[in-house]
């Protein structure tokens, strides 16, 4: 992953069903993007059927899933 020049504002969206997955997968992104990520995007909206019947995308729009990741 790199940031395009044109680009001002650049992050990345990770999904999953397991916050203890996400946590340390949103770490090494910040660890091998130094300053060069500005976000790191949980996807928790994403209604598609695959993604949502996976536990993922908006199946996890549950604060006892979210809250873990901020906290």
């Amino acid at each position: 992953m790199r940031r395009h020049p044109s680009e001002r504002i650049f992050g990345i969206q990770v999904a999953g069903n397991k916050p203890a997955n996400l946590v340390p997968t949103a770490e090494v992104i910040a660890k091998e993007l130094a300053g060069g990520v500005d976000f790191v995007d949980v996807n928790c909206g994403c209604p598609i059927d695959l993604v949502f019947k996976q536990g993922s995308g908006s199946a996890r729009r549950s604060p006892l899933y979210v809250y873990p990741l901020i906290n």
